[in-house]
Parts: C-alpha cells; sequence; structure tokens
C-alpha cells in the first residue's frame, strides 16, 4: 500500500471509487511548507510559511500508478512529504503528487477552484484555508 497525501479533487474518496479504486482513508491532515496553486488543476509549490490542507488514504502501487497515468494527471510526480494528521497531531510520511516547478504555467481553472473549494467545506477544512483556495481572500 501506498499511502498518498491528497490536496485537491481526489480528497473525495467517493469519486477515486467511482474510477474503480478502493482507498483506505487514514484523515485529514496539513502540510507545511507547500502552497496550493490552481492552474489546469491543482498542484503544490515549496512555499517557507504556507500550509495546504488534504486528505491522507492508502492505495495500492498499482491502484496509484493507474490512478496517476491518467493523462489529465500523467505529468504529476511522487515525493515525500511529512503530513500531520490533524485528529492525532501525529506526523506521517507519506507520498504527494505534484506537477514538476520547471514547467509552462497555465491560466487558472476557475471552475476547478469552485468545485475544490466546496469540497474542503464538506471535509471541514478551516474557513480562512476555503476562502484563500476560493480566491476570497490573499493567499499565505
Amino acid at each position: 500500500m501506498r499511502e498518498i497525501f491528497f490536496y485537491g479533487l481526489f480528497m473525495d474518496d467517493t469519486r477515486l471509487r467511482a474510477s474503480g479504486l478502493s482507498p483506505v482513508v487514514i484523515g485529514p491532515a496539513v502540510l507545511d511548507g507547500y502552497a496550493l496553486v490552481i492552474e489546469g488543476r491543482a498542484t503544490l509549490a515549496a512555499e517557507i510559511g504556507s500550509r495546504s490542507y488534504g486528505v491522507v488514504m492508502a492505495l495500492s502501487n498499482e491502484e496509484a500508478q493507474s490512478l496517476y497515468c491518467e493523462a489529465s494527471v500523467a505529468d504529476y510526480k511522487p515525493e515525500q512529504v511529512t503530513v500531520k494528521l490533524l485528529e492525532t497531531e501525529s506526523l506521517r510520511e507519506c507520498w504527494c503528487y505534484n506537477l514538476p516547478e520547471t514547467r509552462p504555467a497555465t491560466p487558472p481553472n476557475e471552475s476547478y477552484r469552485a468545485e475544490l473549494s466546496q469540497l474542503l467545506t464538506q471535509l471541514g477544512f478551516p474557513a480562512e484555508y476555503v476562502r484563500e483556495v476560493s480566491g476570497s481572500s490573499p493567499a499565505a
């Protein structure tokens, strides 16, 4: 099994299940030192003083490979990160898939931003973070 920190629409385990995957939800978490960037989809960029929220889930190695070979996320690359689980405040080593920072930027996808903001609200993440993601307050 591969534990993955999801920070975009893949935080919705029902979306993953609808794709034929069997995620094991470990729990909501925060990743310090990374800022959420929304272009065509979401990605994280290393940024001192920033933090991003998401959900840690476990997938089999085959499921993770299958998920990230889909055309819209094929450029995402795994890196190891340390997150803090919100319920227990324990640290957890896991994988996080991000776009390489050397790629050309693309315009923000506002419908993705709106859908992600709604999901963050449903998952109970801090209102300040939801406002930041929705674009209604400046990023930290």
